[in-house]
């Protein structure tokens, strides 16, 4: 909480004229010269979820904490939110960002930040939240990194850390991005968008909240709708490098990515079924072969392959998903989405 609020300050204290190669840095002629920011920050006690108690995280907490003091929380909040859930994190670069500023590597400046980020190629794993806690947040990520949360050890440490710290970096730098008028669209999550079909504020049962449900709330045997209880969230390509696109050459790298979410009694088995990404002769460029026990919640599955050439235009990924009792084998429910991309 501490570093993303205190760079987000530092930032708005250069934008109205402090020199930052300096120390301690200029003045600004305004009230942000009064606001203490590093160590003596007043926003330190978000660490850990607030005090180590796991609870919200407190990037998006110190981020939106620097917005009130400028009355924009309002504006910006929810799109802080769902970013700081659904950006898969941490992200890739930092490290050769970091580099790539003289004003940060030099342990020897004044005003050098800190150890140098993890390179890529070393990060241990990259998961998405889905969920504004720390302890959601963290825990999700050291399961696929291997990493025990108690661990002391010096590599253990070195990890947990660089991702945290990247992490703060990176929603600080969304909240910049919308304080300089970027845009953001990003919506809650589906399969929560639906309990409001039932769990309304203004009739009871009620519900107050943006999160994915299926986290804490594993049992639905009351829901009797059980198209519901699968949603195909969204389907998208990527190039090799991670990075959303939609236009593709011959002999490119294409990956399909799928997010879905599953609510139901704790765990289901879900497959697709006839899911291909074919081009505009309808041949078949990548097959979508994979079925997985999946508990409730939401989750990314990921499929790679080469475009192949001789045949351009129109193309299109057809995803169906299938949601099975995982101990009866019973059919639960079904989820169809398209997606539309272009070979050149």
């Amino acid at each position: 909480m501490n570093a993303a609020a205190s760079s987000l300050i530092e930032a708005i204290k250069y934008s109205f004229g402090a020199d930052p190669y300096t120390y301690p840095p200029g003045t600004t002629g305004t009230d942000w010269d009064n606001i203490p920011s590093g160590a003596t920050s007043w926003l330190k006690y978000g660490s850990g979820g607030v005090s180590s108690w796991g609870s919200l995280c407190g990037v998006p907490n110190g981020c939106i904490a620097v917005l009130n003091m400028m009355n924009w929380h309002g504006a910006f909040a929810d799109q802080i939110m769902y970013y700081a859930c659904q950006a898969e994190f941490p992200l890739r670069g930092l490290h050769d960002i970091y580099l790539s500023d003289p004003w940060v590597t030099d342990s020897h400046d004044p005003n050098y930040l800190g150890p140098e980020p993890l390179p890529d190629d070393e990060v241990l794993a990259y998961t998405v939240a889905n969920s504004p806690l720390c302890h959601v947040s963290v825990s999700r990520w050291a399961y696929a990194a291997k990493v025990s949360m108690t661990a002391t050890t010096p590599y253990a440490t070195a990890h947990k850390t660089d991702r945290c710290a990247k992490v703060a970096a990176s929603v600080a730098s969304f909240v910049a991005g919308l304080i300089n008028g970027e845009t953001s669209s990003l919506t809650m999550p589906a399969i929560t968008a639906g309990c409001y079909d039932c769990h309304k504020t203004s009739s009871l049962p009620a519900q107050q909240g943006k999160m994915d449900c299926g986290y804490c709330h594993t049992d639905f045997r009351p829901h009797t709708d059980v198209s519901k209880n699968l949603v195909i969230e969204d389907v998208w390509t990527e190039d090799g490098a991670g990075n959303a696109k939609d236009t593709f050459a011959g002999g490119d790298t294409i990956v399909c990515k799928l997010k879905f979410s599953v609510m139901g009694p704790g765990t289901c088995f879900v497959k697709t079924v006839k899911s291909k990404a074919k081009n505009a002769c309808g041949g078949k460029i990548l097959g979508l072969p994979m079925n997985q026990t999946v508990m409730s919640g939401t989750n990314i599955w990921a499929w790679s392959g080469t475009v192949p050439g001789g045949c351009s235009g129109a193309a299109k990924v057809i995803m169906n998903l299938n949601a099975f009792d995982y101990q009866g084998g019973s059919l639960l429910a079904k989820a169809k989405k398209n997606y539309n991309f272009v070979i050149a």
